[in-house]
């Protein structure tokens, strides 16, 4: 496996992992977490809401580049 392919890999396993640890926060926490990635002590439910969707669309698109087949999901 060459570096391109690891570099796929690497990054849809972080973003995979990064929805994980935010689905398992209850609301609460997830302003914090999220609030801290976006330099602020607290995110708006509005952040909230466009984080998860960048998220998701930037999950999908590495699914898409992954370099093979997979069977498993984050629920993107």
């Amino acid at each position: 496996m060459n570096a391109r392919e690891m570099k796929k890999i690497i990054q849809y396993e972080a973003l995979g992992r990064l929805k994980q640890s935010l689905q398992n926060e209850q609301l609460s926490g997830r302003v914090f977490t999220i609030g801290s990635m976006l330099d602020r002590d607290k995110a708006t439910f509005a952040q909230i809401r466009r984080f998860e969707k960048v998220l998701d669309e930037m999950l999908e698109s590495a699914l898409a580049n992954y370099p093979m087949e997979t069977e498993f999901d984050f629920g993107g």
